[in-house]
């Protein structure tokens, strides 16, 4: 379903908006989306449709929010869907970032951005610090997505996992 937003919530300029409080690692500077075009025929146009269909709507700019466990696949998730490496990696379980970072593309004049967050969880606890960073960074833009990414290969849902997602609900 694609909501259409008044223009007043509607962000249309060429540079992604900067959380104002924080210590956040942005790139401020929205780059156009150049590998685009490296990814398959098929996704390209799914991208292409839907951005088609929300401009259609007034609005040109979407933001993700990416949401996870430390270790789940956030960073890669957003480095797949981009075409480049953009974000760090670490598959097991350290957290290569303990802030969020924003990254903005340009196609046709949409604007993507994803904001990766550290992993939510310390130990064997929700990470209350981060959960925090999180929830101040989402604060100061409006989030259109909240996309949570866990691994594939565990089976089950963990008291952790509730814990997690109980965390975010919250806030």
């Amino acid at each position: 379903e694609i909501v259409a937003f008044d223009e007043e919530e509607s962000r249309g300029g060429k540079h992604a908006s900067a959380p104002k409080g924080g210590d956040f690692e942005l790139d401020q500077e929205v780059e156009e989306w150049k590998t685009f075009r490296q990814l398959p025929v098929a996704t390209q146009g799914i991208f292409q449709n839907t951005f088609a269909k929300l401009k259609d709507a007034g609005k040109t700019e979407v933001t993700i929010l990416v949401l996870g466990k430390n270790g789940a696949g956030k960073s890669s998730t957003i480095n797949q869907l981009l075409g480049e490496r953009k974000q760090k990696t670490n598959p097991y379980g350290v957290s290569t970032a303990d802030k969020p970072s924003v990254i903005s593309r340009s196609l046709d004049d949409f604007i993507l951005t994803f904001i990766d967050t550290p992993g939510l969880v310390l130990g064997d606890r929700i990470h209350e610090g981060a959960l925090s960073t999180i929830v101040e960074a989402a604060q100061e833009r409006l989030i259109d997505v909240f996309f949570y990414v866990d691994r594939l290969d565990l089976y089950g849902i963990s008291s952790l996992d509730r814990q997690g997602y109980s965390a975010v609900s919250r806030v």
